[in-house]
């Protein structure tokens, strides 16, 4: 076989062949590798031996001469193991600059993309902890080996032939990525594998997710936090009750991975979002995915940046990117979503009503007594205490609890069965208002005098207010058979809370001072009194006469039905007071 020619050679591939050449086979051929290595040492140093010492000499200079001894990595044997030679910088540095950087940087974005999918698919809080987990476990000793590996295949690079200031660039490009790998470890990795150590093998933070189906099955509660998993228990409820339209949100918040299933799933389902009392966090990206955004009267949104790992990201744009598309994908403006992303996660910024329709954050803010009642932590706080210490902040109720525990109590049972069936506020105080109405002849007919009289001027009052809204209203409180019950007070027309105050406080009076032997008239006197009450009507108008005779027959003239309704009334306590009080006990006693 023809010698190689040694003079292709690098120094460093010279020393690999005379240590590995059988020297007794090939003699020939040691000589003229040393040869070779002896004129490139001549050729760097001045201070060589002379090229014509003879063969014995220069194999002897090949292992003792100073200027051959200079390098140190000629006698090194390659390793049998790739990873390990690669490691301790026996691959050359272009190999290990750029096609092993090329392979990891291909094989880091193969490994995200892999691990991105799983975490959006994990279904339980460990799977998760271990995807998120995953990424940094494998890249961090890939990226040790690989910049060790490239630092100590740019030592050796001159010492090949190679350029010593490609190998100082690429010592300092190394270094420069091992640097900012470990300010990204720092800022990014540290988070992640702490929350994901959390995950696998800690109990959640979180409350438990849970369900309230309200307002016939039209509404549905979601209370308590939000964790992976979530959105397996919402999909359930849905698909159980398909009249659902709207979603009560109640919520701490919690995981955003959680939340943004669910905010899908209310996409999905077309449902309405709304808040009665508070939404916070992680909480807001659901709510954000409603078809209409609802806000209670007293609903309160709030916002901060996510956290991971107990630390807040609001100054890591990598890890908040997430939590930032969600709301950009709600098109949250600018200037509000950077408001939520300089809010640290141990703060809360809570927008007012006005700033969160100008963003258009809400769609509109509602009456929440319209809505099926929410706002229980839980239904086992649903019980005859609690809703006693709400009815007996009304002085009416706790006069009624001492002068008719039976009408109270019955009260009592309407408000607890209706907030454990969901049902809204005004339904419930619909089937409350019937029981007591039952019970308000029975008031009266045992009221005081003066208590009487001042109950009287306030109903009066009520159907003035109501004259100027729909006077049809006005006239159903003296003719509720003749009205149908849609043109009644609070469907087409609403009394104003100053009003309905004053009602109450008449009312719980009129309890407080019933009477065990009331002053009542005979039967026909109060009839004869009547009898000249409404002829004195005839003699000035004619048509409120009419409407007391016939109040069908003007069911198309409001206003005058109305008038006559509240003439009638105000002439029942235009007589002196006892008298008046005295006429009206008798009537609501028959």
């Amino acid at each position: 076989m023809q010698a190689p020619d040694y003079s292709n050679y690098s120094l460093a591939e010279l020393a690999d062949v005379l240590a590995n050449i059988d020297k007794e086979q090939y003699p020939d051929r040691v000589s003229a590798v040393l040869k070779e290595i002896a004129l490139r040492q001549s050729l760097t140093s001045k201070t060589e031996t002379s090229q014509h010492q003879d063969s014995s000499h220069l194999q002897n200079t090949a292992t003792h001469s100073p200027a051959f001894v200079k390098n140190k990595y000629d006698d090194e044997a390659l390793h049998a193991n790739w990873l390990i030679r690669f490691w301790k910088g026996q691959v050359s540095l272009p190999i290990s600059y750029w096609v092993v950087g090329i392979l990891i940087t291909l094989g880091a974005l193969a490994l995200s993309s892999f691990v991105e999918l799983k975490i959006e698919s994990a279904s339980s809080r460990a799977e998760l902890g271990v995807y998120m987990m995953l990424l940094y476990v494998v890249l961090t000793p890939v990226v040790i080996w690989q910049s060790v590996g490239v630092i100590r295949s740019a030592i050796r690079h001159p010492h090949r032939g190679g350029s010593a200031g490609w190998a100082t660039i690429a010592i300092i490009m190394t270094v420069i990525g091992m640097i900012n790998f470990t300010v990204d470890f720092y800022r990014s990795g540290v988070p992640i594998i702490t929350e994901s150590v959390s995950l696998i093998g800690a109990e959640s933070t979180y409350p438990p997710t849970k369900f309230r189906v309200l307002n016939k099955g039209t509404e549905l509660e979601l209370y308590g936090g939000i964790e992976i998993g979530s959105e397996l228990l919402l999909l359930d409820v849905l698909k159980q009750n398909e009249n659902i339209t709207t979603i009560h949100l109640h919520s701490i918040g919690g995981r955003l991975i959680g939340a943004t299933r669910l905010a899908a799933l209310v996409k999905e389902y077309g449902l309405n979002t709304f808040v009665k009392t508070s939404c916070s966090s992680a909480c807001t990206i659901v709510y954000l995915a409603g078809k209409e955004r609802l806000l209670g009267e007293d609903g309160v949104l709030e916002f901060h940046a996510p956290a991971l790992g107990g630390k807040s990201m609001h100054d890591n744009t990598e890890l908040s990117s997430a939590f930032d598309q969600a709301y950009k994908d709600a098109d949250v403006p600018n200037w509000f979503a950077k408001k939520i992303r300089n809010t640290p996660n141990t703060e809360l910024w809570a927008p007012s009503h006005k700033e969160l329709l100008r963003a258009g954050i809400v769609s509109k803010v509602v009456d929440s007594s319209a809505y099926g009642f929410s706002g229980y932590e839980d239904e086992s706080e649903i019980n005859t205490q609690a809703v006693e210490s709400g009815l007996l902040t009304h002085a009416y109720l706790v006069a009624m609890k001492e002068k008719d525990p039976d009408t109270y109590y019955r009260i009592v049972a309407i408000n607890e069965e209706g907030l454990r069936e969901g049902a809204s506020i005004n339904a419930i105080a619909t089937r409350a208002r019937a029981a007591l109405e039952e019970r308000i002849t029975h008031y009266i007919a045992h009221g005081s005098d003066a208590d009487i009289v001042d109950y009287w001027h306030v109903m009066i009052k009520q159907m003035q207010e109501l004259q100027g809204q729909y006077p049809l209203a006005c006239a159903a409180f003296v003719y509720p058979d003749e009205v149908p019950l849609e043109h009644h007070a609070g469907n087409e027309a609403q009394l104003s809370s100053e009003v309905k105050a004053l009602e109450l406080e008449a009312l719980a009076k009129l309890i407080a001072h019933q009477q065990l032997s009331p002053s009542l008239y005979s039967d026909e006197k109060s009839d004869d009194i009547i009898t000249n009450l409404v002829k004195d009507m005839k003699d000035s108008s004619k048509a409120h006469f009419e409407v007391v005779v016939a109040p069908k027959d003007f069911l198309e003239s409001p206003d005058i039905m109305c008038g006559a309704a509240i003439e009638i009334q105000q002439r029942f306590i235009d007589f002196e007071i006892q008298k008046a009080a005295k006429l009206l006990r008798t009537i609501s006693a028959r």
